[in-house]
């Protein structure tokens, strides 16, 4: 049997990684999930979090904007479908700590309900991004 599955992550501009692991940890709305080899059936929406890929001993983390997972059981393929995606390296603490101050005082302004959600929704994402950068310190 083996000991890895294929994992598919898909961005909004096409895919950003496609490759065996060993294991897969994220959190959907019912809670963290491991994802191991041969997994049973499964889909569920993915939270603004943090995903960690275990491969060969070394555990990578991605700030992710909420998105999707399927496992198919008979592929032993993941696929995620990922709003946004971002290795440590590729966030800029200062860049997104000016972008949640900006999201902050727009929250305070006049808007409608779809406006208040879709900025709360990026005022979330830049919490979760300045938690990943920080914690990787």
């Amino acid at each position: 049997m083996d000991n890895k599955f294929r994992l598919q992550i898909i961005a909004p501009n096409g895919i950003y990684l496609d490759k065996e692991i060993d294991s897969l940890t994220c959190v959907t709305e019912e809670g963290e999930i491991e994802v191991l080899p041969h997994h049973s059936e499964y889909l569920a929406n993915l939270e603004i979090s943090i995903i960690y890929i275990k491969n060969d001993n070394t555990r990578v983390g991605y700030a992710i904007g909420g998105g999707a997972i399927h496992f198919d059981g008979a592929q032993n393929l993941c696929k995620l479908i990922v709003a946004t995606i971002y290795k440590e390296e590729d966030i800029d603490l200062s860049k997104i700590k000016k972008q949640k101050e900006t999201l902050e005082k727009k929250l305070n302004t006049n808007l409608s309900t779809v406006e208040h959600k879709n900025v709360e929704r990026e005022l979330r994402k830049a919490i979760n991004n300045i938690k990943f950068k920080e914690s990787s310190k």
